[in-house]
């Protein structure tokens, strides 16, 4: 899909849309970039922090594989203007603008963020998230990281990236788990967390989720939760 611009001589441009004209869609029908705008303090900036994150979405989902700092790269071919606000150009999605952007949301913190702005949506378009689904995956890594410390060296808020439980079968290579609470119906993600640690008993794994849990009760009113198995105690409760 192709969109044609004229200019004021009567020339035109091709710039590519493809699937990317849907996914600026859904991000402006729901206001992705005012919601963080609006939790999000910044300076003065000519790509604000949310129209930032919109890119950097259309980048992820652009199927190129591209490293974040080639986002301009990717963006000079299609029309900024369109998929994103009419004031920017590919230009300005800098690695410089996409980077102080990304710390701004580091300090408002990245979970709560993501929780925040998924509870305005989904209760904008009213969509109930009485029912929640909580589930976790690990990734692996190829590198040393921070794998060598132990988790009393790592400073705090720095994910420990090490040997652990590997859902991929790969217990070799350094792992980081991510969790995600899905809305039941919908399958709308409404929490989601890097974890910083490995867990390497389920009891860990266990408390960390119910604490979770709990947040997600208090902001989402998701009365019933599900998980896999990890979520409960492996021996049977007394009678």
């Amino acid at each position: 899909m192709t969109t044609h611009i004229i200019g004021s001589e009567d020339k035109h441009e091709t710039k590519l849309i493809q699937h990317l004209g849907i996914v600026a869609g859904i991000c402006k029908e729901s206001g992705v970039a005012e919601l963080i705008d609006e939790r999000v303090e910044q300076p003065k900036r000519h790509v604000t922090v949310g129209q930032a994150t919109v890119a950097m979405i259309l980048n992820a989902l652009g199927l190129s594989g591209r490293a974040l700092y080639l986002t301009k790269r990717f963006f000079v071919n299609r029309p900024v203007d369109q998929l994103i606000a009419p004031h920017i150009k590919a230009e300005d999605l800098h690695d410089y603008s996409l980077g102080t952007a990304l710390d701004a949301i580091y300090e408002y913190g990245i979970t709560e963020l993501f929780s925040s702005v998924a509870a305005s949506i989904l209760e904008a378009n009213g969509i109930s998230t009485r029912f929640a689904h909580l589930d976790s995956t690990t990734f692996s890594l190829h590198g040393q990281y921070n794998s060598e410390l132990d988790s009393d060296e790592i400073e705090e808020g720095v994910i420990h990236i090490t040997k652990g439980y590997s859902k991929d079968h790969a217990p070799e290579l350094n792992q980081v788990v991510v969790q995600m609470i899905c809305a039941h119906k919908s399958s709308i993600p409404i929490w989601i967390e890097a974890l910083k640690r490995q867990y390497l008993r389920q009891e860990e794994l266990s408390q960390d989720r119910g604490a979770v849990s709990a947040s997600v009760r208090s902001r989402h009113n998701a009365v019933y939760r599900g998980g896999c198995s990890l979520l409960h105690p492996r021996e049977p409760p007394e009678l």
